[in-house]
């Protein structure tokens, strides 16, 4: 089922037969199916199994950068090996010991950065390191197994001062752990070998949403291939998407479901949230939406495309 098709369904506890209907009685009862199954297709994607959410991403980790930085009025340039890409990554001036993020690339070769300098600068010899990468908007979280090229485990850090931090192992009763000195610094450049994930507000008071950023430890010395799994967010059906006026003829939006199975999952748990609007007028089957939006939660647990799984017994110490 398409997003009109599923919209029709809904607005129908308003009491109106079509999409057409419905707007026209205003846009307000479209809103608030749209709230539904976007609220609906939230839930599905959180409680469903890795397989409906589960994406696997790739990125190329950039050997280091030579810049040339300049500054003065509050602004920073770089004239020469500026990338939109760059924002996130941390660079530090040739002469100086410590380190610089950016925090923001413009159209221009103009930057923001975390800090100024003490004095103003004029292209003056720069490194910049590819030690964060912008993940996707799509992506809600990463999921465990990161690997540098498509074999050596990454550790995930706790903390960015986990992330810094100078692991080594000790051994004790036969066992083999981590204990970590926590560094204030960064250490020197080479493979890295641990990742941590966090947010990023490029601009604070705007409607961009906070992006999600993936920093690597050590810096990059050279090239490699970052391969991450992770869930993403089901797709947000608006108003203009349905061609309401003409009954959802042009409508081509879906919301990917287990099998497609959008009367088990999407409609019963969609009913649900939709019972909570001002303009739900069916209150004789409030109970029975209920009871099919429950089950159609405890279903999607079963929604897992490998049945058969070894068992296996691990022994404690």
């Amino acid at each position: 089922m398409n997003a009109a098709e599923i919209i029709t369904q809904l607005v129908q506890y308003g009491d109106h037969r079509t999409l057409s209907e419905a707007e026209t009685a205003g846009a307000e009862y479209l809103n608030a199916a749209l709230e539904a199954v976007n609220a609906a297709a939230q839930q599905i994607y959180i409680s469903g199994p890795d397989t409906l959410s589960r994406r696997t991403y790739g990125f190329t980790l950039d050997a280091p950068a030579s810049v040339n930085v300049s500054h003065s009025s509050s602004a920073w340039t770089m004239p020469t090996g500026w990338d939109a890409s760059f924002t996130g990554r941390t660079f530090k001036i040739n002469s100086e010991s410590v380190h610089n993020r950016i925090t923001a690339v413009g159209t221009t070769p103009d930057f923001s950065a975390e800090r100024a300098p003490a004095a103003d600068l004029t292209a003056v010899a720069a490194t910049v390191w590819h030690d964060a990468i912008a993940l996707p908007a799509e992506i809600t979280h990463v999921l465990p197994g990161v690997t540098l090229d498509e074999e050596i485990p990454m550790r995930a850090a706790t903390s960015q001062a986990d992330l810094y931090a100078e692991t080594r192992y000790r051994f004790d009763y036969g066992e083999r752990f981590r204990y970590a000195n926590i560094a204030t610094k960064p250490p020197l450049p080479a493979r890295p070998s641990a990742y941590f994930v966090t947010s990023f507000y490029p601009v604070i008071s705007t409607a961009t949403q906070p992006g999600l950023f993936v920093r690597i430890s050590p810096f990059p010395d050279a090239s490699y291939v970052l391969t991450i799994a992770a869930r993403v967010r089901p797709t947000r059906i608006v108003l203009a998407d349905l061609d309401a006026s003409n009954d959802g003829a042009a409508c081509n939006d879906y919301i990917s479901l287990p099998a497609d199975w959008d009367e088990l999952f999407l409609l019963p748990i969609a009913k649900q949230f939709l019972t909570a609007s001002p303009y739900f007028k069916n209150e004789g089957v409030k109970a029975e939406i209920a009871r099919a939006s429950a089950s159609a939660i405890d279903s999607l647990s079963k929604m897992r495309p490998q049945v058969d799984r070894p068992v296996r017994f691990v022994p404690t110490v």
